[in-house]
């Protein structure tokens, strides 16, 4: 902990707004594994940091603590470089698979989301939007009978099908399952809600399907307590939780998650329910089951809206469906859809953006990124 003189110091350094501050290498006061703030940290302007970045420059109390961050080269020895303890790496841009002038909207993917509720109308029309634009061939777009004339008016590009009454149910399965015979991807989770009926379809349906299984928002909450459920998958599971909900899935409080000092946690769950975790905040982390993981470094406060969550699981969607591997379609769509937001904000600005924005920003981001 930071106290005494070293604490006195950092309050006047805290206290002297006419000046930048720069810190070097990391703010006094963060732990450079954890980004745990020991006491009261230098709130710099700026971090200039040597070699490889630190893991607590982008975790906990350390994403503001740091401010710009700075990385300036060092020559370390092969050797070290591919020491396991070096796990992490900042996401960059990804390359797209080039689009074939004589493929068709198939070979672009056939994915399904399971979504939606009458409380949330909203939620499965940003996921379906945010992966059309993403560039899937084919999307199934499944929700609750009781909205899916809502949906339809909202959203042109996917395929609306429904089941049977308000929410999700072990009744609906057999129907959403034969509508999944042929998919590659599935998200289950924006807006489903919490009636214990649907928490109990949602397992059942995590266990039957053969794909790439993305489960966010309400299907985390089916998930706790239940992880060997996820384990016992044959094929690859990515779990988006943001840090409420990853709060409950590691049963930690949501004042812990803030405070930083989750990557082990988060490294926990990844091996537990073999799956890589997207935990979503201002600079995101993906975990993979063997402990590596990636930084995101794109994205704005203007972003904590309602909805984000809900485009990006779709981006993850439309990538996996492409046939990106699911630890990069994941980082990399973490790092699209924060690029996306910060488009938004140079033209909304943070206070005024919204999921919509971010949507429509997605198109021209994803456009750059192809022209290199």
């Amino acid at each position: 902990m930071v106290s005494g003189i070293a604490g006195d110091i950092i309050e006047i350094v805290n206290a002297s707004l006419a000046h930048a501050v720069v810190a070097v290498d990391i703010p006094s006061g963060i732990d450079c594994d954890t980004g745990m703030a020991l006491g009261t940290p230098v709130f710099a302007s700026d971090t200039v940091t040597f070699g490889l970045p630190k893991l607590g420059l982008y975790m906990g109390a350390g994403t503001e603590a740091a401010g710009e961050v700075h990385v300036e080269q060092l020559i370390y020895p092969d050797i070290l470089l591919e020491q396991s303890a070096i796990h992490a790496q900042l996401t960059e841009p990804p390359e797209f698979p080039e689009r074939m002038r004589t493929m068709h909207k198939a070979t672009y993917g056939k994915v399904a989301i399971i979504a939606g509720s009458p409380d949330y109308t909203g939620a499965p029309v940003f996921a379906a939007e945010a992966a059309l634009t993403t560039g899937t061939g084919t999307i199934h777009l499944i929700v609750p009978q009781s909205i899916a004339d809502v949906v339809r008016v909202k959203v042109d590009g996917p395929i609306v099908q429904a089941f049977a009454g308000d929410v999700l149910t072990v009744e609906a399965l057999p129907h959403i399952l034969e509508l999944l015979e042929d998919t590659t991807a599935a998200l289950i989770g924006p807006g489903l809600g919490r009636d214990p009926r649907t928490l109990e379809a949602v397992l059942l349906l995590a266990t039957a399907f053969k794909g790439t299984l993305i489960l966010d928002g309400d299907a985390l909450f089916a998930c706790v307590g239940h992880l060997d459920v996820l384990w016992k998958r044959d094929n690859p599971t990515i779990l988006t939780p943001h840090s409420g909900e990853f709060a409950r899935l590691v049963d930690l409080t949501p004042e812990d998650v803030e405070k930083g000092g989750t990557l082990n946690s988060a490294q926990t769950l990844a091996a537990q329910a073999s799956a890589v975790v997207h935990l979503k905040g201002h600079r995101s982390l993906t975990v993979l089951p063997d402990g590596s993981l990636y930084i995101n470094t794109t994205g704005n406060p203007g972003m904590a809206k309602p909805g984000m969550g809900d485009a990006l699981a779709g981006i993850i969607l439309s990538l996996v469906a492409r046939g990106v591997a699911p630890d990069l379609a994941t980082a990399q769509g973490a790092f699209i859809h924060g690029l996306a937001g910060d488009a938004a904000a140079e033209v909304m600005g943070e206070e005024s953006m919204g999921t919509p924005e971010l949507i429509m920003a997605l198109a021209a981001t994803i456009k750059e990124l192809n022209a290199g």
